[in-house]
């Protein structure tokens, strides 16, 4: 269904997933960014089966508030993309996540998707919403529970999967400020 394979080269990792759901695997590849005058990071870059026909991209950079962050999450035979955006802001936050696949015309189809705001004065003082941010979070623990990281930029430093290296994970639970 999916794997990490063994071909690393140019700060590339490279994965296989059926993320089509057609028995057809496609090809994510994670480039690592070493630009100094930019951010580093990972660019993750999806391409149809084994061509060169992208169909979608992703940046996990380094500065900012919160960090961005792809998984391969499966669920029993059907391998979904994942992104995972947790971040705060001066005193509020906001967390999402994303779970996609690719239909047959190569455009994004969600299975799932969220997203939940708070202030982080409300939280030390009365945070009436204490159900809706449990279950919220139980969502998102359910996905990650189930996923591998593929590029993630956690407090400022990239983490990434490789064969010797498969993280399983990485933000499970995820953080609550």
């Amino acid at each position: 269904m999916y794997e990490v394979s063994d071909k690393t080269s140019n700060n590339q990792i490279i994965w296989w997933a059926d993320l089509h759901h057609n028995n057809s695997e496609d090809k994510i590849v994670v480039e690592i960014i070493n630009d100094y005058d930019t951010s580093d990071g990972a660019k993750v870059s999806i391409y149809k089966g084994d061509t060169d026909l992208l169909i979608y991209s992703f940046s996990a950079l380094l500065p900012h508030a919160g960090w961005g962050s792809l998984y391969l999450y499966t669920d029993e035979n059907d391998a979904y993309l994942m992104n995972w955006m947790p971040g705060m802001w001066q005193g509020s936050g906001i967390y999402s996540h994303e779970v996609f696949f690719f239909d047959e015309n190569d455009e994004k189809s969600v299975l799932d998707s969220g997203s939940l705001g708070f202030e982080w004065d409300d939280w030390q003082r009365e945070y009436e919403d204490w159900p809706e941010l449990i279950e919220y979070i139980n969502t998102v623990n359910s996905y990650l529970a189930k996923s591998w990281v593929i590029a993630d930029t956690n407090g400022g430093t990239l983490i990434y999967s490789t064969q010797d290296n498969q993280i399983v994970n990485l933000l499970y639970p995820p953080y609550i400020y």
